[in-house]
């Protein structure tokens, strides 16, 4: 079985993440926050650096997520589904934060032996495109796809 921290993955195994993600020159995370009245799992402001790295850039956008605490061998539907239901109920206040800031679903997704994938529901994309958030899908190869080269 596939653990946080560890950098192999059983062959069957999949791993599937979501979060939406609003970013803004104008809104920090706290003004986000209150248009949308949840707390971030994740933020940051303008001029945050990107890394603890010495001489790292800095962020050039506020930046406030809702991550999906589902588990990670739960399917994309399931953590997509938990997203959806937290951000319905505030559909026009999604839609007033969309005039200021990017709004985003980011999906990820990862396989054991690099095969496989996630469907989508008919209802889900519907939900989906009620919200009017676009949905960026990051694959991550397994690991040692790395370390055979």
């Amino acid at each position: 079985m596939w653990q946080e921290g560890v950098d192999t993955m059983d062959e069957d195994e999949k791993w599937s993440s979501a979060a939406f993600v609003a970013m803004s020159v104008h809104l920090t995370p706290e003004q986000m926050q209150s248009v949308i009245g949840l707390p971030p799992s994740r933020s940051h402001k303008i001029g945050d650096p990107v890394s603890k790295r010495r001489k790292a850039p800095t962020r050039d956008r506020h930046y406030y997520s809702i991550q999906s605490k589902s588990n990670e061998v739960d399917g994309m539907e399931v953590h997509i589904g938990e997203i959806l239901a937290l951000l319905e109920p505030r559909a026009e206040f999604i839609k007033k934060l969309a005039s200021e800031a990017e709004l985003s679903l980011f999906c990820g997704f990862s396989s054991g032996n690099g095969q496989g994938g996630f469907s989508l529901s008919p209802g889900m994309i519907t939900r989906l495109s009620n919200l009017g958030l676009e949905v960026i899908f990051d694959l991550y190869p397994p690991s040692d796809v790395y370390e055979a080269t």
